[in-house]
């Protein structure tokens, strides 16, 4: 599940209390892309919740999807970064 992976990163990169700055890598730049792709589905996906169109269980995907992905941005510009170092 998507929470899994936010956990998991978290775990693995700790909490991050600063501002990110999207694009710091090109693969985090593409998630970053991803992550606004997302949550333009997120605010459809209201809209549908409110008039009973989907259920509340692909709502709820829908709604973590993109915290999921800021995650794997994160982890994937900082394993980019340490890449680089070497």
């Amino acid at each position: 599940p998507l929470e899994k992976i936010v956990e998991r990163v978290k775990n693995e990169i700790g909490e991050t209390a600063r501002f990110v700055r999207p694009g710091d890598t090109l693969p985090g730049a593409a998630l970053h892309m991803a992550r606004t792709i997302a949550r333009r589905a997120e605010r459809t996906a209201v809209k549908l919740f409110r008039n009973q169109e989907i259920d509340e269980g692909t709502y709820a995907y829908i709604n973590r999807l993109s915290d999921a992905i800021y995650a794997l941005s994160l982890w994937t510009d900082k394993i980019t970064k340490d890449c680089e170092k070497k």
